[in-house]
């Protein structure tokens, strides 16, 4: 149903609400929920990714309450109880140690690794912009020190050897397409060809919801969106029909 409401609702709007949103959660009263690095599980490193079995343990469960506890944080999706307890596991961090979040946005592993005694830098090429974005009021307000620059990842002001640990969560599905080229202007509509490295969950539709039209200062919206290539096979195939592959395309794959 929120997602159903998202996608009818104008981005403008959807950018206003989460503003207020954050701009409430900063009236509330805030105290601290006790947490030490003790808390926080040991990693298996027996995979790449979050296992059930690690994403229901009471560690990660404890965890999850702690990040939870930053109120204005966010937002926090049901992935990432699989993400965020797994990645604060594997920094294997101890204090003092100097660590980046590239791509920080409003996410709370920061807060929680400033408030255990990290020397936290962070970075994002926005600020203040809907539910994304720099937000220096909510590290003020847990009462943390956070080194913030507006920067993206393409070239990171900090000179090398400067952190101990980066993390960077969730963020390849809003970097930059790799190309994107003008096929055709109709009015105010424009039909585009964009490449991408990695497609994620969409990935077009938020990556032009961060960009505004410069007359009205509104963010772009995708009206119509077709897939016509996956790597380097080309979609010929019409909606709700399929095909086998041909033996020079699965050979492709491999």
């Amino acid at each position: 149903m929120k997602s159903l409401l998202l996608r009818l609702l104008p981005n403008a709007l959807v950018n206003r609400l989460r503003r207020l949103r954050v701009a409430l959660a900063l009236c509330k009263p805030y105290r601290r929920a006790l947490f030490a690095l003790s808390d926080v599980p040991r990693a298996s490193h027996r995979c790449s990714y979050a296992l059930k079995s690690e994403k229901d343990s009471p560690g990660s469960r404890r965890v999850m309450r702690k990040l939870l506890s930053y109120p204005g944080a966010g937002p926090i999706g049901p992935n990432k109880f699989w993400e965020y307890p797994w990645v604060i596991s594997n920094l294997d961090i101890a204090p003092g140690m100097a660590v980046l979040d590239a791509g920080c946005g409003r996410a709370p592993n920061q807060y929680l690794l400033a408030e255990l005694g990290c020397r936290v830098s962070a970075i994002d090429p926005m600020e203040n912009v809907g539910w994304h974005g720099i937000d220096r009021r909510l590290a003020e307000k847990f009462g943390l020190t956070i080194d913030y620059r507006v920067e993206g990842m393409e070239k990171i002001s900090y000179p090398d050897e400067t952190f101990d640990r980066v993390m960077s969560v969730s963020v390849i599905e809003h970097c930059r397409a790799r190309a994107v080229e003008v096929l055709g202007r109709a009015g105010p509509k424009t039909r585009l060809k964009v490449v991408l490295d990695e497609g994620k969950n969409r990935h077009i539709r938020r990556l032009f919801g961060a960009l505004q039209d410069p007359k009205f200062g509104t963010p772009l919206k995708v009206l119509e969106l077709k897939r016509t290539a996956v790597g380097g096979l080309e979609l010929d195939v019409p909606s709700g029909q399929w095909r086998f592959l041909s033996d020079a395309e699965a050979a492709r794959l491999l």
